[in-house]
């Protein structure tokens, strides 16, 4: 991840401070892709980037005593970016240390490469926290800058760690993954347990016991 990042000196020293804040202001239960969250079901005529539906995801968590982080690129905290009823409730977000900015880009293509740190922002922010650390998104996370660390890890770090949702104006669904992996699992007793697409049962296959009749020469 720090060498998708860190392409420029300017770049390093934005790095460095931001893992400087995380130690300063962490840990974090819960990093929120505020921008997948802003732009959730916005596709219709006057929709745009929504700030209401990332404090409904914040305050849900808080109210359950966790401790959630939203990481938002710093031009959708300017006061000509941000609704004025709105603003207030930003810079709250910033006195509270419950979010943090990416900083702009100097280069031509500012706007694509500025998406691309700012998801590489809260994936470190999620790994860096390890243990059960949720990440508040919809993205799938299938772009470029993603490909290039897909493996077999990051796909099990996925379904453990990312949380689905679901937001309507304050009405709120979180599906957060299962604290078990949702694959084959094999028991020291010799038990197979294998997970249903379907549902959350499991379908389990018990080693046949060996019995005298079984071993008994005929």
């Amino acid at each position: 991840v720090e060498n998708l990042v860190c392409t420029s000196d300017e770049r390093i020293e934005q790095w460095t401070a931001f893992k400087t804040w995380l130690d300063e202001h962490g840990p974090f239960d819960v990093i929120i892709d505020a921008a997948n969250v802003g732009y959730f079901n916005q596709n219709f005529e006057g929709g745009g980037f929504n700030y209401p539906q990332i404090q409904t995801v914040l305050k849900a968590y808080q109210d359950k005593g966790q401790k959630p982080l939203i990481v938002l690129h710093k031009r959708r905290t300017k006061d000509h970016q941000v609704p004025e009823p709105y603003r207030a409730m930003v810079q709250q977000w910033k006195h509270d240390n419950v979010m943090f900015n990416c900083q702009y880009g100097n280069n031509d293509d500012w706007y694509e490469h500025d998406e691309v740190v700012r998801d590489l922002y809260w994936l470190y922010a999620a790994v860096k926290l390890s243990g059960r650390t949720l990440v508040v998104s919809n993205d799938e996370m299938r772009d470029h800058h993603f490909q290039m660390i897909h493996n077999q890890d990051f796909h099990r770090w996925k379904e453990r760690h990312l949380v689905h949702y679901e937001v309507r104006g304050h009405k709120l669904d979180l599906h957060e993954p299962s604290v078990y992996s949702m694959r084959s699992q094999h028991l020291e007793s010799g038990s197979w347990h294998f997970p249903s697409t379907a549902s959350s049962d499991w379908l389990v296959f018990h080693r046949r016991r060996s019995s005298v009749r079984d071993v008994a020469a005929p």
